[in-house]
């Protein structure tokens, strides 16, 4: 399987999103956990 064959997902939790002097967004504390998998596992 290519890694074309999997999907990303980023989960942000007990955080704060903000946004910097610049307009950037920016998650500040908590935790971000990211998984990647097939769709069709789902």
């Amino acid at each position: 399987m290519s890694v074309s064959d999997e999907i990303g997902f980023n989960v942000y939790h007990g955080g704060t999103w903000v946004v910097t002097e610049n307009d950037d967004d920016a998650y500040i504390g908590g935790e971000v956990l990211s998984f990647q998998c097939k769709p069709e596992d789902l």
